[in-house]
């Protein structure tokens, strides 16, 4: 049946498009509350200095922006790609990352990338204060995203993640955690773009704390990572040399939250009991970036983070510039960006190299 003048049909590919829209907005409609304290925070900080300087707003980026936030970028990649970048940090914390990236003829393409935070300096003491001994954490983050070019101007891919978390107690062994992303990315018109992205599908941390508390505390604990709905628009103009760029996502927590009561027991006398619930909560989040090439070797970046679901918004800025070294074409990075917490300014820097 032929629309009516002023309808669209949704047919071929772009159902598939309008499936995944419709879901992640109605996914988005749940009611909640502010999310605190979910686990796996140093994955959602921004991948690269590229990322980071356009304020993470990169869930449509088409063809420039890592497959980390969005795995249907995998087939993009001009050719085979190695990145590597690190973040100066205070207060003893380090931050760094590693990608590779492949495109495979004629419609696919798979990315591996690797995020490594750690603490380290940190001030151990027993319950009565005494100083014991100094501990340092690691997580790490890696990635292996496959997507492929399901028509012209559009694009699906799928990531699997897997989490190492080591917070350098004796006592509690280091828990592992393994999820998913799933995106789509599809050219609307020759100047907008538009992607959808869901992360960290399925992902949850198990601590087994029995070996370092007593008998009454340790307990076998379940941190779920929040599951990141995202979607997000990339405007070009000035003939493609800049591009306008927005995100929204909504991150859905899922804890596991432990009360303690007065109750009465049934000899009559009173006592404590715990109890115990899993509640969702949601956090919403805006991202705005900017990215200007006023010269073929130069890229200009800045972005507005968390501009709600936070009370300040992190300011980031950056910039690419790209030159051939012999035959070997290769990119340098770098960007900053506020971290509202410290109040301190991270720096971010990394080299890309064209193979």
């Amino acid at each position: 049946m032929t629309p009516a003048k002023g309808t669209y049909a949704v047919r071929g590919p772009w159902s598939a498009v309008f499936a995944f829209a419709l879901w992640a907005t109605l996914a988005v409609g749940l009611p909640g509350a502010q999310a605190q304290g979910a686990p796996g925070a140093f994955a959602r900080i921004g991948f690269g200095a590229r990322g980071i300087g356009a304020g993470n707003a990169l869930a449509a980026a088409r063809g420039s922006a890592s497959p980390y936030y969005n795995p249907a970028f995998a087939p993009m990649a001009e050719r085979e790609n190695l990145t590597a970048s690190a973040a100066l940090l205070s207060f003893d914390r380090g931050l760094q990352y590693l990608q590779f990236g492949v495109p495979l003829e004629p419609r696919a393409g798979v990315a591996f990338g690797l995020t490594h935070a750690s603490v380290s300096e940190i001030d151990g003491r027993d319950a009565s204060g005494y100083r014991t001994q100094t501990l340092q954490t690691d997580t790490y983050q890696v990635f292996a995203a496959f997507g492929l070019r399901l028509a012209e101007g559009v694009s699906a891919g799928l990531a699997a993640k897997f989490y190492r978390a080591d917070y350098g107690l004796d006592d509690v062994d280091p828990v592992d955690a393994v999820g998913f992303d799933l995106g789509i990315s599809a050219r609307a018109t020759e100047r907008l773009a538009l992607g959808l992205a869901a992360s960290d599908l399925l992902a949850a941390f198990e601590w087994n704390t029995s070996g370092q508390y007593d008998d009454r505390e340790g307990r076998l604990t379940t941190d779920r990572l929040p599951l990141r709905l995202r979607m997000g628009g990339a405007y070009r103009l000035l003939e493609g040399r800049a591009r306008l760029l927005a995100e929204y996502e909504a991150r859905l927590s899922r804890r596991e939250e432990r009360t303690v009561v007065a109750t009465t027991g049934p000899d009559g006398r009173p006592r404590e009991e715990t109890r115990e619930e899993t509640i969702t909560r949601r956090t919403d989040h805006l991202r705005l970036g900017a990215t200007y090439r006023p010269v073929e070797v130069l890229t200009l970046r800045a972005g507005l983070d968390r501009l709600i679901g936070a009370t300040m918004a992190r300011p980031t800025a950056g910039f690419s510039v790209r030159q051939d070294i012999g035959r070997l074409p290769v990119s340098a990075s770098y960007s900053a960006a506020f971290e509202r917490g410290p109040g301190t300014t991270m720096h971010v820097f990394a080299l890309r190299l064209f193979l």
